[in-house]
């Protein structure tokens, strides 16, 4: 397993083999506003874009962040969008 991405908030992890990426939130993300769970949150897309994996594996167990219904709609509408066009999801 390689890491590929790290944050203060976020590390992503690719398993070659299969190819699986692994998202962990990390507790810092209790911390998070707004902007910049959409710029996280982006920079997954792209990643999953990039490496061509289906299905991601995400891992919240630390995850302190609180979803709002203007964060799920945005999620919705831009993020997912964004994933599912590229063939991915």
């Amino acid at each position: 397993m390689k890491t590929i991405y790290e944050s203060q908030v976020l590390r992503v992890d690719l398993e070659s083999t299969n190819p699986i990426i692994i998202f962990t939130w990390l507790t810092a993300s209790a911390a998070m506003s707004y902007e910049d769970y959409q710029e996280e949150m982006q920079q997954v897309a792209q990643l999953q874009i990039t490496y061509k994996t289906h299905k991601p594996l995400v891992d919240i167990q630390d995850f302190q962040f609180v979803i709002t219904p203007p964060i799920q709609e945005w999620v919705r509408s831009t993020h997912s969008s964004t994933v599912y066009q590229s063939g991915h999801s």
